[in-house]
């Protein structure tokens, strides 16, 4: 990776900022190093999916950069093959308000043991529910994927028809 000096020292002086400010100034000045919306919807986000194949379970996952244009660290989420809780691993006992096990995702932790931080988090994970995830739109998602793939699973030899009928009417019934 050829990392600008200039970005290298930023993320230095971000990762010193997180270790070492007291929750107030964390709290007021966290903004000036981290996109910090960006940020909570990539963790929000990570928590609709019940991926714990990321920082949430297993610290991976990721990339940090520094934006060019705004200097701050962002977060980009990759490899989200195992999301929809697809990849179990251990026994953590996670929720919406501690998304990832304790020590695993420290940032995380900080941030949402800032009210006013942990307050917009709730909000994008609240409109992500609402809107993009709700059982109404998924029950549309399910059924127009099961009209496409009927054809090509019914065709497919390691698998049956009852199974394939059974499956999308319990997905269906769900909803």
């Amino acid at each position: 990776i050829d990392a600008k000096p200039k970005d290298v020292q930023r993320f230095i002086a971000f990762v010193r900022f997180v270790g070492t400010a007291s929750p107030e100034e964390f709290a007021a000045r966290l903004d000036e190093y981290l996109d910090v919306d960006s940020f909570l919807r990539f963790l929000a986000a990570q928590v609709v999916l019940v991926n714990v194949d990321s920082p949430l379970g297993m610290n991976h996952n990721y990339w940090i950069t520094v934006d060019p244009r705004s200097e701050k660290v962002v977060w980009l989420p990759w490899d989200l093959n195992m999301a929809f809780g697809g990849f179990m691993s251990g026994t953590a006992d996670l929720s919406l308000t501690q998304p990832a096990g304790r020590g695993m995702f420290p940032l995380a932790e900080r941030v949402l043991a800032t009210p006013a931080f942990a307050a917009r988090y709730r909000a994008m994970v609240t409109e992500m529910v609402e809107n993009n995830v709700s059982l109404a739109r998924l029950g549309v998602a399910i059924t127009d994927t099961a009209v496409v793939i009927r054809e090509a699973v019914l065709a497919d030899p390691t698998t049956t028809a009852s199974r394939f009928e059974a499956n999308f009417s319990d997905s269906a019934n769900d909803t």
